[in-house]
């Protein structure tokens, strides 16, 4: 079963302990409920859809069935509410990541911890390939072949991999 959120609406400024976002979740590509979350610590509630009782009844059924979630702090047994709260934060980390590919070439150092990134210049769309095979140049006469990995190159569900907001403090080069 696929579960997605759609319609994300995050307000950073009233995320206290907790994301404070309101998203419409589907399953299977039929939506079934809206999610939200005040910010506050609290759980998130998921109010359904009446009519989509049954889709939901099988989406927090399927995620039950799923391994137990592992942060940096343990591990814990999923439920719906954890689930999409993890489904919006990846949409979070994808729109920041988004935004800054758009600013900047964003790579990693083989051997090295980091994320960094060279500012980019706009450019529309058929100078790029053009400034991407520059960086590339650029990056192997500086860390060798191999030696790099150019974020903006990768598809955006591979890049996101490397991507951490962690390292939204990119270092300049």
């Amino acid at each position: 079963m696929k579960i997605e959120v759609k319609n994300v609406k995050y307000m950073a400024s009233m995320s206290e302990e907790t994301l404070c976002y309101t998203a419409t979740v589907y399953a299977d590509g039929k939506k079934f409920a809206t999610a939200s979350n005040r910010g506050f610590g609290g759980e998130t509630d998921i109010d359904y859809d009446h009519s989509q009782k049954a889709v939901y009844f099988a989406a927090r059924d399927y995620v039950a069935t799923l391994p137990d979630a592992v942060t940096e702090w343990g591990g814990y047994e999923q439920s719906l509410e954890s689930f999409v709260d993890d489904l919006v934060a990846d949409w979070l980390t994808m729109r920041e990541l988004k935004s800054k590919l758009k600013k900047k070439w964003l790579f990693t150092v083989k051997g090295k911890d980091g994320l960094y990134g060279i500012k980019r210049s706009p450019s529309p769309a058929s100078a790029l390939s053009l400034a991407a095979a520059s960086i590339n140049l650029h990056l192997t006469s500086a860390h060798g072949k191999g030696g790099y990995t150019l974020l903006n190159t990768l598809p955006l569900d591979e890049a996101v991999k490397l991507y951490s907001p962690s390292n939204s403090g990119s270092k300049s080069g």
